[in-house]
């Protein structure tokens, strides 16, 4: 089981007011709103953390993508995440299910 694995186990069990405190963490992490691909409705929509939520459900799509900054995210990189373009793509969960 890698960190990624671990990290989705410990969000399951996690206590209410444990898992607001780590969104917030979390959210202070996000590279998200200096990525080049991030849009003013994503900016807006207070989107953040495709990783682990999924992909844009309406602010962000193939049209909008114009470079990728998730390896480069501090979330990313502790937890060894390995896709690219989760705003559009889906969760790091998503996509490791479709063997990507």
């Amino acid at each position: 089981m890698d960190k990624y694995e671990r990290l989705l186990q410990e969000l399951v069990g996690m206590a209410p007011e444990k898992l607001d405190s780590w969104k917030k963490t979390s959210n202070d992490k996000c590279t998200c709103p200096n990525c080049p691909t991030y849009t003013k409705c994503a900016e807006t929509a207070m989107e953040l953390l495709y990783c682990i939520k999924g992909r844009s459900p309406k602010c962000i799509t193939a049209g909008d993508m114009d470079g990728c900054m998730c390896p480069e995210c501090a979330f990313a990189q502790e937890y060894d995440l390995s896709n690219l373009f989760y705003c559009v793509n889906g969760s790091e969960n998503e996509m490791r299910q479709k063997g990507e």
